[in-house]
């Protein structure tokens, strides 16, 4: 099996930008359900957090980043 046949290109998450479906995304759930934390970790600008507002639009959100002075 392919990567590729996995991926589900329809678009989801906030109206004014939708998102591309991920793999992870029902990784990321299911283990939401089995862990009271889960850490989501990559490199900049990858789309971390857009997957986590997305997966999880009801949870609130808060930047540990320092602010851009």
């Amino acid at each position: 099996m392919l990567i590729g046949d996995l991926i589900d290109n329809r678009p989801i998450g906030r109206k004014a930008r939708p998102m591309v479906r991920r793999v992870l995304e029902t990784r990321l759930r299911a283990l939401a359900r089995k862990f009271p934390v889960v850490t989501v970790t990559g490199p900049r600008q990858s789309g971390k957090t857009t997957l986590c507002l997305a997966v999880f639009p009801d949870k609130s959100y808060a930047s540990l980043e320092a602010p851009d002075v």
